[in-house]
Order: structure tokens, then sequence, then C-alpha cells
């Protein structure tokens, strides 16, 4: 068991985090200064601007209207694309390197110039590669992508998506499965029309109709179960936004949800639900937990939210070391729930397969490595790591009890599991994780 006290033996050692904080929510919007807020996981205080944001991602008059759509990337980077304000306007990805809640560097690729004022970035997701799977809308002949594109943002490099079969409308929702083998898109036709498909990546081609739905698609993610989350602009009265069976197609509402939910995301720890909902009056963040009803985080949003994303903690990085078994934290949904500030429940849980180690102890360092001893992979830094015992089991919860210690806020801890079978060492991925205050 990783004691209280061990725990705090790391604090000393720990930098505090230059991302968007543990737990916490990012949101994009448009019609705003600036495009970009950070709100408390659980809300109970006002969302945060992010300082020193791109132009372009910003109110700024004859160039941009904001921040259209946001992502927070696996290396804790926030990824954000703006919204055109008039024809010429450049369409760009940004990948914004933060120190606190301010930009300290960042990372621009231009996808594009607008056709009027319709050119945008719709909608952002990562494959296991890092890159970036992005939809666009409204860019003039000539531009570097049309609807859907895979960008290298490190890179420079644009790689349309060519897509067969499906109707040549507004993309304007899109989310990948965990391997990173498929895409499913959501389309925007009008306020009582829209479809979602699915296309194979990363090679693109024929895409498969999911379902049609009365309601213009405007945020899609994958739930725990596998099922996709939706949410729409709806013109009727019923909910905007639930869970669709990839298979079937049919959709499950999400109740207490209004005519207008203009983004999801899911939170990994609980599988919750996030939302940004539009109405005539009011610009708010909800959370939904299973399948409802949604409780408002904030209302009266600045500006016209757009976007949502989840800094997930705990969250999985890295590649592991399997030997005879192959060993993977599980954490969506963890079972050990989020690691909020006093959580004195917390765990961790690690799954092997398809038998059980001899032995298996847990690491825990403030930083990340990537250096071959005992001939698998270390991920946390062997130098300042702390060592304790885990069960040698298929399943192994790790106990991390958090502190009710302020001062714990923004520090953000690493872990990986090895472990000792008949024919030598195996190693987990690795599993990032840190106090949340709510």
């Amino acid at each position: 068991m990783l004691r209280p006290s061990l725990f705090l033996t790391l604090l000393p050692l720990a930098p505090l985090a230059a991302q968007i904080p543990e737990g916490w929510i990012v949101v994009s919007s448009t019609s705003s200064i600036p495009g970009l807020h950070a709100l408390p996981a659980r809300g109970g205080s006002a969302p945060l601007p992010l300082a020193n944001v791109p132009a372009e991602l910003v109110l700024t008059v004859g160039l941009s209207r904001g921040a259209n759509t946001v992502a927070i990337h696996p290396d804790g980077r926030v990824f954000a694309g703006n919204l055109g304000i008039a024809t010429g306007s450049p369409i760009a990805l940004h990948a914004l390197q933060l120190n606190g809640l301010t930009v300290a560097a960042s990372t621009r690729v231009q996808l594009g110039t607008s056709v009027s004022t319709t050119g945008s970035v719709n909608a952002l997701a990562f494959l296991p590669d890092g890159r970036c799977l992005v939809a666009a809308n409204g860019l003039q002949a000539g531009s570097a992508m049309q609807r859907l594109a895979i960008v290298d943002i490190d890179a420079g490099v644009v790689t349309p998506l060519s897509v067969t079969g499906a109707p040549a409308t507004t993309y304007n929702a899109i989310t990948v499965n965990d391997a990173g083998t498929l895409a499913w898109f959501g389309t925007f036709a009008s306020t009582t029309s829209g479809q979602i498909w699915r296309v194979t990546l990363p090679t693109g081609g024929p895409a498969a109709l999911v379902g049609s739905y009365g309601m213009g698609l405007s945020g899609l993610d994958v739930a725990n179960d596998g099922r996709l989350v939706v949410s729409g602009l709806n013109a009727g009265v019923n909910p905007s936004a639930g869970f669709v069976d990839p298979n079937t197609g049919t959709f499950t509402p999400i109740t207490g949800t209004s005519a207008n939910t203009s983004a999801v995301a899911v939170e990994r720890a609980t599988g919750d639900v996030m939302l940004t909902s539009i109405t005539n009056s009011t610009q708010e963040v909800r959370h939904a937990a299973a399948s409802g009803p949604t409780t408002p985080l904030w209302t009266a949003f600045a500006g016209t939210v757009t976007g949502v994303d989840v800094q997930d903690s705990p969250r999985r990085y890295g590649v592991g070391t399997p030997l005879a078994n192959t060993y993977r934290w599980q954490v969506a949904p963890n079972a050990g729930g989020v690691p909020f500030l006093g959580n004195t429940a917390f765990a961790l849980t690690v799954v092997a397969q398809p038998a059980a180690p001899l032995l298996t102890v847990a690491a825990f360092a403030p930083t990340r490595a990537a250096v071959t001893a005992l001939g698998v992979t270390i991920l946390v830094d062997p130098l300042q790591a702390i060592v304790v015992a885990a069960p040698a089991a298929l399943t192994a919860d790790v106990p991390v009890p958090i502190p009710n210690d302020p001062a714990l806020a923004g520090v953000v801890l690493h872990a990986q599991c090895l472990h000792l079978e008949a024919g030598g060492f195996a190693a987990s991925d690795g599993v990032t994780f840190g106090p949340v205050v709510p």
C-alpha cells in the first residue's frame, strides 16, 4: 500500500503541472475574448481564461471569431482550431504548450482559407501515434484539406483523408476508437438532419452509415462501454445528447439535455459525460452521470460554447513490455474513481492477461522516463521512484490514498507496474494521475 506519507515524500520532487489541471475541463468558445477557458472538475468557480492565446483563437476583427473546437493531446498540449470571420480568413490548427494557464509556446499548421464566413475547424480526435484527425468546413479550393485530414502538427504535414459514399455536407464531429483503426464522423445538414458515418483509419475509403437523426450533429466521443456519445443542435423538443449503439445506430437519450448541445466529452475515470449547451440566453457547461440527468457546472458562459474536453486523471501513457502475459492499467473506468483531493479510497488497477504473474511491484515517480532495464522499458524515472509491493493477481488494485492537503494541488505523478514471470520480467504501460481539486 502506498501510504499518504510516501505520497507526500514525492511532493518536493514533483513540479507543478504545466498543463490543464488534473481532472479539469477545457472549453472553446466563439465570439469570445479569449476563446479558451479552463473549468474545475465539478464547477464551483468561474471558468479561468487561458492567457496569451494566439490571435486566431480569440475574437479578432477581420481574422477570427474565436476557438471553434478544442482537445487535450495525450502529451498535455491543448489543440484548438479557429472559426473564420471573412473570405480568405486563415483556418489553422494550433498546439498550445501551457505554463500554468498561460500559453508558453505554440505550433501552428494552416489547413486552408475560408470561403465567406463559413471556414472553421469543427472537430479533433487523436490517433494512438499522437497525430490529430481533423474535421474542417468551408475551405477554399486548393486548401491543404477539405473535410477530413490526419495532421502531424510537429512535422507540419496535412494528409487529406479520402472518404467515399458519405454526403458532401458539413462534417461537424469526429471520434476515434482506442486502437486508432476506426473513425466515426457526424454530419450537419440542418437542425433537423444529421448522420453518423464510420470509416477505416488511416486509409479512408468507403464510409458506412451508422444512423440518421433528427438533429445536426455537433459532437462525438466513445463511451467506456464502446457506445458513441453524440450531441446535436436540434430544432425539435427531444433531448439533443445521448448514446448511440455503433452497430445498430440506436439512440438512447441523456435526460435533461436542452434542444442544443454543442459538444460532448467523456470523463474516463467515471464514464460521466461533460456537455456544452446553447440556448438563446445561456451558454453553459453541464455534467451528466451515466445517462442523466444533467446538472450545470457553469452558466452564463462568455461567448458561444463550441467545444469541450477533459484532462483525465488517471490516464495511460507509453507502451508496456509483455512476456507470457500483457499488463495494462484499467482506467476507463477506474475502479478507484477520480483522485479528488482528500479521496483516501483512491486506487489504481492493473490487469494481467491471460495469467497472473509470480510477483508484482508498483513504481511511482514525479517524472516519466523511457529507459531499458531487466529487459523491459521503464516508463518512470528510476532515480526518483518509490517502489511498493502490489498483489500478484489477474486484477491487482494498488491503493494510493490522496491526503486532503492543499499543497498537493497541481502535483502530477506517474506509475508503472513491474512483474516477475517464470521466464523473466515484464512491465505494464504507464499511468499519470494527480490530486484533483473539484
